[in-house]
């Protein structure tokens, strides 16, 4: 399924700046931080997928919603979630910072994920964690 991901990136020019397999591998680092059992997940700024797909493909219990903006990219997540027949990840379409006033969304994940967003000050408050 890996190779399959990488493929998908690699054929979406735009997607990330240079696709690259380390860039999946970079994802799993979050494995070890991550406890056990079912954990809701949101990816804020999804991009190519990236931490969210590896994370769901090695955690096949985890929740994962993957946040993205761009139309173009929300449709790339759509597509690549069917492609790795993750019927159950959930794609929105929507800037972080109307998400964040969503009921739905607002407080409602466990953990929230982001690469290469914004700066830190910026992040933390467009999606509000459960946890934190």
């Amino acid at each position: 399924m890996e190779e399959i991901l990488f493929n998908l990136i690699s054929s979406w020019p735009g997607l990330v700046g240079r696709p690259d397999r380390a860039l999946l591998h970079d994802s799993l680092v979050l494995l070890d931080f991550l406890p056990p059992g079912a954990l809701r997940i949101i990816d804020v700024g999804s991009g190519g997928g990236l931490p969210g797909l590896p994370l769901r493909l090695a955690r096949p219990d985890l929740r994962l919603t993957l946040l993205e903006a761009n139309e173009r990219k929300a449709a790339f997540l759509v597509q690549a979630a069917a492609k790795l027949g993750l019927a159950d990840v959930e794609v929105v379409a929507r800037r972080a910072e109307d998400a964040g006033h969503d009921p739905d969304h607002r407080e409602a994940y466990d953990f929230a994920l982001a690469r290469a967003l914004a700066a830190m000050p910026v992040h933390p408050r467009a999606i509000a964690s459960r946890t934190g």
